[in-house]
Parts: C-alpha cells; structure tokens; sequence
C-alpha cells in the first residue's frame, strides 16, 4: 500500500508484501492471488495506520511496461523450454502464446515444462496422452490449446481430435 502523490505509482510505501511466482502460474491464477493478498495489505495498513512510518520508494528500480500488444505473444521453438513457457504464462489470458499449425494460426494458454526431453524446435515428440513439443533446450506439454474458431481445450483432445502426429511441426 501507498501514499498517493501528484505521480503516477510515485508516492511512500506504507505496507509491502512479495509473494514468489509458482512456475506454472499464468496470470489469470497471479491476479485472483494478488487480490486476497491485497484487500488483505489494505485492511492491515487501515488498522496500522497511525503506527505506520511511511517510506520513500526505491525509484531506480521502478520500469515502465507497455500494454501488450498481440505481437508479443508470438512464440519461437528455437528458445528455450523456459523461455517458451514463461511468454506463454506471462501472456494468459491475452494476447496468449501464439504459433502456427498446418499452416493455421493456433494458440497456446497453458504449457507444461520438460526440460530433460529433447528434440528439435517445434516438433511434435509426442501426441498421445500428453502432446510434447521440442524447443531450442527442452520441451513443453502443451496443456491448454486453441485452434482457430474454436474454444480453448485440452491439448489431448484437440491432439485426437486433429489426428496429430508425431514429427509435426508447429511454427514452420
């Protein structure tokens, strides 16, 4: 919590919490967390307030992020599995990962990370009961997937449902 000032996010910090990132949070999850956790901060900080010395923020610290824009959820097999997965976490629910199959555009919400399982950037390695695709190092299970003009699904299901196979390749 903060003092409002004539800035923009620029006034004394009052109370602070952190709370670690779990690594297959994607954002929709973060925001309901960061919700409870806030309204929480906001209650402690109007029952402290008297007791509460406020502090100067840490100004050389603070960034500014742009609004995202559909380009930036563009995913590219030759990185790593981490880095794959990260855009695809940070990008849910908008503009989400996005990548081409059969030539289609198509849309990844959820992976999983596999980064003892090898394979060449954007294949196909496995489609069966789990759908794995190869990256730069590593893979990722592709867990929540979306075709065009379709709802978002279980990557299995959308995988039988298209008849996928391995040796395929997304992005190409």
């Amino acid at each position: 919590t903060m003092q409002m000032d004539e800035g923009m996010d620029t006034g004394d910090v009052l109370l602070c919490r952190k709370t670690p990132i779990g690594i297959d949070e994607v954002g929709p999850d973060l925001w309901d967390r960061l919700a409870r956790m806030g309204a929480e901060l906001v209650v402690e900080t109007l029952d402290r307030l008297d007791e509460i010395t406020p502090q100067e923020q840490y100004h050389a610290g603070a960034t500014h992020a742009p609004p995202l824009k559909k380009a930036d959820g563009v995913l590219d097999w030759s990185w790593t599995a981490r880095r794959v997965h990260d855009l695809v976490r940070g990008t849910n629910p908008w503009p989400s990962g996005q990548t081409t199959f059969r030539g289609q555009p198509f849309k990844v919400h959820r992976t999983r990370l596999l980064p003892e399982v090898a394979g060449q950037p954007g294949v196909v390695l496995e489609a069966g009961t789990r759908v794995v695709v190869g990256t730069g190092s590593g893979s990722v299970e592709l867990v929540r997937v979306q075709a065009p003009n379709k709802a978002r699904q279980d990557a299995a299901d959308w995988a039988n449902g298209v008849r996928l196979q391995v040796g395929e390749v997304l992005g190409g």
